[in-house]
C-alpha cells in the first residue's frame, strides 16, 4: 500500500535513531512495527503512539514517536546534533 502523504509513522523497515542512555549517543535502528496506549489523562482522543525497533545485533527496543529520528532528521554521523 502506498504511504500516505505527511504520514508521521516510519514505515517498517526504515532505518531511524534512537537515543541511548547506556551508551550516551544516538544509535541507529530498524522499525519492526508500533503500539498505542492511552494518554496519561482523560483525553479520549489523545495517545501516546510507540515505534518498535531492532538494533544491528537483534535487541529490541521501543520509543514514543517523538523521541525517535527519522525522515531526514536521521545525522550520518550518530552524533548528537541537538
Amino acid at each position: 500500500m502506498d504511504r500516505i502523504e505527511y504520514d508521521l509513522l516510519p514505515p517498517i523497515g526504515a532505518r531511524v535513531q534512537i537515543h541511548l542512555n547506556s551508551v550516551d549517543r544516538w544509535v541507529d535502528h530498524e522499525v519492526v512495527g508500533y503500539y498505542v496506549w492511552d494518554n496519561l489523562h482523560d483525553y479520549r482522543n489523545v495517545h501516546r503512539v510507540f515505534v518498535r525497533v531492532v538494533d544491528g545485533e537483534g535487541y529490541l527496543n521501543s520509543r514514543l514517536l517523538n523521541d525517535v529520528r527519522w525522515n531526514g532528521n536521521v545525522p550520518n554521523n550518530n552524533e548528537d546534533s541537538d
